[in-house]
């Protein structure tokens, strides 16, 4: 059902800006909080929050000690 999408896209194809935007924002090797990631993004805080829950479900970003980033590519769940 839900198949194989890219990270910034969402069931149907139609890409979601908010989503794309957050992972824009996050790099792969270093972690970054909430409020950079606000930041770099032009989101809200709350908007990054929930964006980031999303994307951790999907196994794309995790989250450590000191922030968020991107999974590589070989550490992505399912």
């Amino acid at each position: 059902m839900w198949g194989d999408a890219a990270p910034g896209t969402t069931v149907g194809g139609a890409t979601d800006p908010d989503r794309s935007r957050v992972l824009d924002a996050l790099s792969s090797r270093s972690a970054r909080p909430v409020l950079e990631l606000s930041r770099r993004s032009g989101l809200a805080p709350e908007r990054i929050g929930a964006l980031l829950g999303l994307l951790e479900l999907d196994g794309i970003v995790t989250r450590v000690e000191s922030g968020w980033r991107k999974r590589p590519d070989g550490e992505r769940r399912g």
